[in-house]
């Protein structure tokens, strides 16, 4: 998605910025999100990088 793109949903821009293969990517992605949705996108981002870090841990420790 371009910069300034506005007509994009909430929900475009997270699936759009955890799209991006590596922490750099990401963030230039979420340089681009409007200012307006920046910090819910940031606060999605951090909830999605939580979840699947919590069942990661549990798979793991699931097969001990």
């Amino acid at each position: 998605m371009p910069a300034g793109d506005t007509d994009r949903s909430l929900g475009q821009w997270n699936a759009w910025v955890e799209q991006g293969e590596t922490l750099q990517e990401r963030r230039a992605r979420l340089a681009q999100v409007p200012d307006d949705m920046r910090d819910q996108v940031k606060s999605h981002l951090t909830l999605s990088w939580h979840l699947k870090s919590a069942k990661r841990q549990k798979s793991i420790a699931g097969k001990n």
